[in-house]
C-alpha cells in the first residue's frame, strides 16, 4: 500500500508540476523568470516539459493500479526524482540558488520523493521475477 501512496502522490505532483509549466508558461514561469514573452522555441521547450511530466505521472499511476508495473514504476520514480535531484544540486553548486522559492526548494522535494520510492521498493513483498 505505501508504494501506491508514494506513486499517487508523485504521480500528482507531476501533474501540477507539468501543468504549471507546460498549460501556459508565459504566465506562470515568465514573472518568475522576468520574461513577459517566449519564443515559439521556448514555449515548445516549456510544454515538452509538460509531456514528460504527465508521460511519468500516467506510467506511476499505472504502477500503481497494476501489481505487474509497481516495480518498474517505482525504479523509474527513483531514476527521474534522483536525476532531477542532481542536476539541481550541479545547478545550486555552479549557479548559486535559484530566487524563486519553488525552484530553490525543488531538490529537496525530488531527493525525498526518491528516497521514499527507494523505501517503497526494499518494503515491497519480494516476488518471482521471470524476466
Amino acid at each position: 500500500m505505501f508504494a501506491k501512496i508514494v506513486l499517487v502522490v508523485t504521480a500528482s505532483l507531476l501533474i501540477l508540476a507539468g501543468a504549471y509549466f507546460g498549460i501556459d508558461p508565459e504566465e506562470s514561469v515568465g514573472p518568475a523568470l522576468g520574461v513577459s514573452q517566449f519564443s515559439t522555441d521556448g514555449l515548445n521547450i516549456f510544454r515538452s516539459e509538460l509531456g514528460i511530466r504527465w508521460a511519468f505521472a500516467i506510467f506511476f499511476v499505472l504502477g500503481a493500479l497494476m501489481r505487474p508495473l509497481e516495480r518498474p514504476a517505482l525504479l523509474a520514480l527513483i531514476v527521474y526524482m534522483s536525476g532531477a535531484a542532481l542536476g539541481r544540486t550541479a545547478s545550486l553548486a555552479m549557479d548559486g540558488v535559484p530566487e524563486t522559492p519553488v525552484l530553490a526548494t525543488a531538490v529537496l522535494r525530488e531527493f525525498v520523493l526518491a528516497a521514499l520510492g527507494f523505501y517503497a521498493l526494499r518494503r515491497r513483498t519480494p516476488s518471482v521475477d521471470r524476466s
